[in-house]
């Protein structure tokens, strides 16, 4: 049996131009950590589609994560949907504006919202996950009581 991992590791590769996994233990991106998180709260109807918000931890536009990311969309069943948000122009978390969060805050904690499960697709760095997906987080985490 093939896990959606493997798949995904496979499509990657392919992407990649004959990039095995082998190779990739050696550099800090190939550290990819898939987490698949379901929506506390919800309930999810068999046979009906189901919403998935992807992101990735990595702001590099040619990160392993992101392609990952891609071939995630491509491998999809057809009752799930993969819509993805970008968390570059997320500004650094400000305690001072949380009640009134920017724009790209909103969305983000709108999609969020709407969406039935989580896809964060994330390098390693400095044995934690990267600044730009805790900042994410933080945002979408505060303020408490009105928190995605």
């Amino acid at each position: 049996m093939v896990t959606m991992t493997q798949t995904i590791t496979n499509e990657v590769g392919a992407a990649l131009g004959g990039w095995a996994p082998e190779q990739a233990a050696q550099e800090e991106e190939a550290q990819d950590v898939l987490a698949y998180v379901s929506h506390p709260g919800r309930s999810i109807v068999m046979g009906a589609s189901i919403k998935i918000l992807g992101f990735a931890g990595s702001l590099r536009k040619q990160s392993y994560n992101r392609l990952a990311l891609r071939a995630a969309t491509r491998l999809l069943p057809p009752e799930a949907q993969l819509d993805t948000f970008e968390l570059d122009n997320i500004p650094p978390f400000n305690q001072d504006d949380e009640r009134e969060p920017p724009l790209t805050v909103r969305a983000f904690k709108a999609a969020i919202e709407a969406a039935a499960a989580i896809l964060i697709v994330t390098p390693e760095y400095n044995y934690s996950v990267p600044g730009v997906l805790k900042n994410a987080i933080d945002w979408a985490s505060r303020p408490y009581g009105d928190n995605a």
